[in-house]
């Protein structure tokens, strides 16, 4: 499995770069315009394509035949996707939590209920995102999966910016918001888990 990891750590370090750099600039401009989400929210959903990216390039250089001659199952090959996806998404949304708190305590000072709202709107895109679009690359294609991500992008975006506009954030204080954000955490961390599954259950009925 660490080979795996490596491998695809090595693949995202040479062309995932122009990404990184989108991801960057995004942050920094949220940090400049906290009137909505959008800058975060599109940092975290352009984040959440690495898995499915890193796919797209398997196919590009035949790695899911070659593959078939190492010593890995394919339950280990979509696992690293997975891990590769928690691992990324981990790094963007501690720095997205570093810009919010940056960004409420240069504006109207730090806010908790804001705070915990936004990171859970982020933590929740970040993770849906590629759990609904992993399966179905798994199964019909990285190509595919990635078309099917664009539009998704488009549209959880229009929704982020909506939100931003809105008091989304102000009505997510009302109640316990702890509980509620552990609720809302552990739900999409069980989505991810069964799309997991669904993913090596496709990806070991696959012919190449």
């Amino acid at each position: 499995m660490k080979g795996l990891l490596r491998k695809d750590i090595y693949m995202a370090a040479k062309y995932y770069r122009a990404v990184l750099v989108a991801v960057a600039i995004f942050l920094m401009l949220a940090i400049l315009d906290e009137a909505n989400l959008f800058f975060l929210t599109y940092a975290v959903l352009i984040s959440g394509m690495l898995p499915v990216s890193l796919l797209s390039y398997d196919a590009h250089f035949k790695w899911e035949q070659y593959s078939g001659t190492l010593p890995y199952t394919r339950a280990q090959l979509v696992s690293a996707k997975y891990l590769m996806g928690l691992i990324f998404n981990g790094g963007v949304l501690l720095v997205c939590l570093g810009v919010l708190a940056l960004r409420q305590i240069l504006g109207d000072g730090f806010d908790s209920d804001a705070f915990l709202g936004a990171g859970l709107l982020c933590f929740v895109l970040g993770v849906a995102a590629p759990a609904f679009l992993l399966p179905l690359a798994f199964k019909f294609g990285p190509e595919k999966g990635r078309l099917l991500f664009i539009v998704l992008i488009a549209s959880l975006c229009g929704a982020g910016f909506a939100l931003g506009q809105t008091d989304f954030l102000s009505g997510l204080a009302i109640g316990n918001t702890v509980v509620v954000a552990l609720a809302a955490a552990g739900v999409t961390l069980a989505l991810y888990l069964l799309s997991w599954r669904l993913s090596i259950h496709f990806y070991q009925k696959k012919e190449f």
